[in-house]
């Protein structure tokens, strides 16, 4: 886990202090939204429909009991009471006013000053992901044609939600027992339906 100096804490203080004008100039008018709208993001504030969401990264998905309770402090203070884990190591709040957005980033960079999006220097350089998915986004579980190999993939979004079931379809398979899928999932799924006729 990176340990953070006293350059990094300055570093971070700044940047609050920098998103803290930049808020002030987009609620006078200053900036438009769609000025504002990059400096917002890279500090972790997105807009919705009814409301501005801090989405705060969780390097390696560990937090202290201090942190928890930081993470608590500003459900409490600065959303409805509750805050939404995501499957990707994040926490969002939903329902942030735009005023006191910069007060939430001060707030977790006193006890989470690695998991402050975009101000911790790590995160600087930015993340991507893949996401398995099949041309028509279903998945593919069971045997590779005659070569002895099975595969379970493609799950895309729903990965969570289908894999036990797939695994024990493709478990089946392997056994030469009866699957759990009936026959028209069991075409639905099936890896050959992408070859070639």
């Amino acid at each position: 886990m990176y340990l953070y100096d006293e350059f990094d804490r300055t570093l971070v203080a700044e940047r609050v202090a920098e998103f803290r004008d930049q808020v002030l100039r987009r609620l006078s008018g200053e900036l438009t939204e769609e000025e504002f709208k990059p400096l917002r993001l890279m500090n972790g504030i997105y807009l919705q429909l009814h409301a501005y969401m801090a989405r705060i990264s969780i390097p390696y998905g560990t937090l202290s009991s201090e942190q928890l309770r930081m993470l608590a402090h500003v459900g409490r203070r600065y959303d409805r009471g509750y805050g939404h884990f995501t499957t990707r190591q994040n926490i969002q709040f939903n329902w942030i006013k735009l005023e006191e957005a910069p007060d939430v980033l001060a707030a977790l960079a006193e006890v989470l000053p690695s998991i402050v999006k975009g101000l911790a220097p790590e995160s600087l350089s930015g993340r991507a992901g893949v996401r398995a998915a099949t041309p028509d986004r279903m998945p593919v579980a069971g045997p590779l044609g005659a070569t002895g190999l099975y595969v379970l993939g493609g799950l895309g979004s729903r990965g969570f939600l289908t894999a036990p079931l797939l695994a024990e379809h493709v478990a089946a398979q392997i056994c030469a027992a009866p699957s759990p899928l009936p026959e028209a999932g069991r075409r639905i799924v099936q890896p050959g339906r992408f070859a070639a006729p």
